[in-house]
């Protein structure tokens, strides 16, 4: 999972600001990490809640473009990078508007 503007996915805050970490993986990328297993239920449960947007790269991510559902509907055809945006709360998906950058 890529962070385009934070260093961190929200949900790997806790009430203290601070990240989990391991000596193998920093902070950062050991949260998002071990979250992806959760997010990947989330996804298989309601392919709504995670839509993504495609785009080359976080600096060229607009709310223009093509949309993809993420989870077990997934089009299977479609190539290329996607963006989405997550909330720090459950189910961290934001439908249709987590595909929008602002």
């Amino acid at each position: 999972m890529v962070n385009c503007d934070d260093p961190v996915q929200p949900w790997c805050h806790d009430a203290s600001g601070s990240t989990g970490g391991s000596t193998f993986r920093s902070q950062e990328d050991m949260c998002s990490h071990d979250f992806s297993h959760v997010m990947f239920g989330i996804v298989m449960q309601d392919n709504q809640l995670m839509i993504a947007r495609s785009a080359n790269s976080c600096e060229c991510w607009t709310n223009q473009g093509p949309t993809i559902n993420l989870g077990i509907h997934i089009d299977t055809e479609v190539r290329g990078k996607v963006f989405l945006r997550t909330s720090g709360v459950s189910p961290y998906g934001l439908g249709a508007a987590g595909a929008n950058p602002n």
